[in-house]
Order: C-alpha cells, then sequence, then structure tokens
C-alpha cells in the first residue's frame, strides 16, 4: 500500500476514535449500549489528498463528526474509504472487519499499460488483453477501446473542473447518471466509494436493457485535483459475471499523469 495510505491509517486508528460503521442493522447488543451525552460538530473538516472528504452514510446523507469528551469520532466506513480500505460487517457476530484492498493485477509488474489520447491518464490491464485491444480516438473520449473480440468496452470521460460549475464528486456523478438515456434502465446501484490513486472515487452498476438484450455498465467516477473523470466498462450481462472483478481491478489502477 502506498506511504500514504498507511500513514492515513495510522493517523486514523490513532487520533480519531471510531464510533460506527454507519449502517449497522438491528439491535441485538441492546444490552452492551450505554446512554452518553456527545456533540455533532460539524466545524471539524477532512482532507485526503488535497481534496475535502465528505462523510456520508450509504444513501449519501452527511453524517457530521461527533465530540464526545474532547475526542473527535468518525464512522468506520467512511475511514475505510478515505483510506483505501475495505470494511465488512457481521451483524451475527457484531463484528467489523478491515482489510487491505487486494489487486488482483500488479501494477508493477505488468507490461501492458494503456495511455489515454490525450496522453493525461493511463490505466493498467491483464496482459492477455493487449493481444486483442482495438484502441480507436472517438469525439467526446479521452480514451475509447474494445478488448477480447469486443467482448469488453472501456472509455474514459475527462472534465476539467475549470469548466463546469459541478463542484462535488456526488454532484458530477449524479449529474452524469441523470445525462444517460434512461429509457433503457433497468436498474443503478452504488457498490462502493474507492479511494484510488489517493482521489476519492464512486462506483456505479447499471443494468440496462436494448435490443431485448441486456447490457451491464460498471462507471467508476474520479474526482482528482482539477479534474473529474468517467471511466466506463460495458458488456453483456452472461460476460459481466465472468469479468467484473477484473474491472474493478483495472479500475483500481487509473492514474493521473499529466492533469495539465
Amino acid at each position: 500500500m502506498h506511504t500514504f495510505f498507511k500513514r492515513k491509517i495510522r493517523v486514523a486508528m490513532a487520533t480519531l476514535l471510531i464510533f460506527t460503521l454507519g449502517n449497522v442493522s438491528g439491535l441485538s447488543a441492546s444490552t452492551s449500549l450505554k446512554e452518553i451525552k456527545a456533540y455533532l460538530d460539524e466545524s471539524i473538516h477532512i482532507v485526503v489528498k488535497g481534496i475535502p472528504f465528505i462523510v456520508n452514510d450509504d444513501e449519501g446523507r452527511p453524517l457530521p463528526p461527533i465530540n464526545y469528551n474532547g475526542n473527535i469520532y468518525l464512522p468506520l466506513r467512511s475511514v475505510a474509504d478515505a483510506t483505501g480500505m475495505n470494511v465488512e460487517w457481521d451483524d451475527s457476530s457484531r463484528t467489523a472487519r478491515v482489510e487491505e484492498y487486494k489487486n488482483n493485477i500488479n501494477v508493477s509488474e505488468s507490461k501492458y499499460m494503456l495511455k489515454s489520447n490525450d496522453n493525461r491518464v493511463q490505466i493498467t490491464l491483464p496482459e492477455v488483453w493487449e493481444k486483442f485491444a482495438e484502441v480507436k480516438v472517438q469525439d467526446g473520449f479521452t480514451l475509447a477501446a474494445n478488448f477480447n473480440d469486443r467482448k469488453d468496452f472501456l472509455a474514459i470521460v475527462r472534465e476539467k473542473k475549470d469548466n463546469t460549475d459541478i463542484k462535488s464528486l456526488n454532484d458530477y456523478s449524479i449529474n452524469a447518471l441523470m445525462g444517460m438515456n434512461s429509457a433503457y434502465y433497468i436498474k443503478e446501484e452504488l457498490i462502493s466509494k474507492p479511494i484510488i490513486q489517493g482521489y476519492p472515487a464512486k462506483q456505479y452498476e447499471i443494468h440496462s436493457l436494448i435490443n431485448n438484450k441486456r447490457f451491464v455498465y460498471l462507471i467508476t467516477y474520479i474526482e482528482t485535483k482539477d479534474s473529474f473523470y468517467r471511466l466506463i466498462f460495458s458488456c453483456t450481462l452472461d460476460h459481466y459475471n465472468q469479468v467484473k472483478d477484473v474491472y474493478k481491478d483495472i479500475s483500481m489502477s487509473f492514474k493521473e499523469i499529466n492533469n495539465n
């Protein structure tokens, strides 16, 4: 894990007492609950790599930090998001498990790194994909490519913050989703809020029906210091069930190499 993440994890775990997972179901441990008097402290701001990190619950509602006896408490799930970790909750044993995100693509060893048309970003793909790559220039895309006999489609869209009135990752993702043709939607779901190369991101899975054929889009919205990005994968539903973990790993390899 990057030194930045290691340092952030130590800070989060050592100096921020962790209050709650965010959405812990049930009160099976009600006998262990103890009433306290605490305060919501909206004056506290969290910044990750120069970008404000907004603590939200699973439905996007703000969760202000809690001040209790001079200590600051944050939701465990939000701390995990901010430090690039995964968190899982076992309600039966009331156990929170926090683990490092495992990327199955070895970025440092892979020989297939694909750069965007404007040389601003790059992603790392499975080496075998290089044999079946069809990279093309397409209006509106920073990068567009088909792989594996056109079974897998990848596109990257960039929008500079100077060219838009949108100021937050949450607003950008909502605006972009609304701009898609909802006539073909079956469902959309926010599946994760990862940290990619130190930058906050939101990842959606969108199912659609086009010409009586089921398709799935895995779309990752990323906010860097000067830009917003959309990283889009698309394929048929049957194929997606086989490659969705690969898509997620490729998305985690996204890197901005030139933000001019």
